[in-house]
């Protein structure tokens, strides 16, 4: 009886162990200081398989916004930048939108190392024409 329980115990933390790598979600991310962006570069799987890393952005609010660039940044080095941006719907099902912004797939890389800094750098335009520029630490 004593071993059934050792093997059924076994058993459920090897299936758990499964279903975590299989589902859980690897990823960095962090929010603007102004709360109006937040970023996550995270990893993308099919059918359980890494295919790879994403950095993706979205604004958090409805307000009217125009976004000029975004930049992945690696250890100080632009890895990836974007400057045009429309509104669509990938093979994927991914939607990219300008108001508010959401741009889900600006690079695809490998997995962050724990002692790289990777930042995502925003230069956009609010409803005035200002520029403004945020950065977000990805962690």
């Amino acid at each position: 009886m004593k071993n059934y329980f050792t093997l059924a115990f076994i058993v459920a933390l090897i299936l758990g162990a499964i279903t975590y790598w299989n589902f859980y979600e690897n990823k960095i991310d962090g929010s603007s200081e102004n709360s109006v962006w937040k970023a996550e570069y995270v990893e993308e799987k099919i059918g359980g398989s890494s295919i790879g890393w994403i950095a993706n952005v979205d604004q958090k609010n409805d307000e009217k916004l125009t976004v000029k660039k975004l930049e992945l940044i690696k250890n100080g080095k632009v890895m990836a930048e974007q400057t045009e941006f429309k509104e669509f719907k990938d093979i994927n099902g991914k939607n990219y939108t300008l108001h508010p912004f959401s741009y889900p797939e600006l690079y695809g890389g490998d997995a962050p190392e724990k002692e790289d800094s990777y930042h995502v750098r925003i230069i956009w335009e609010d409803h005035a024409n200002k520029e403004h520029t945020d950065e977000i630490e990805l962690k």
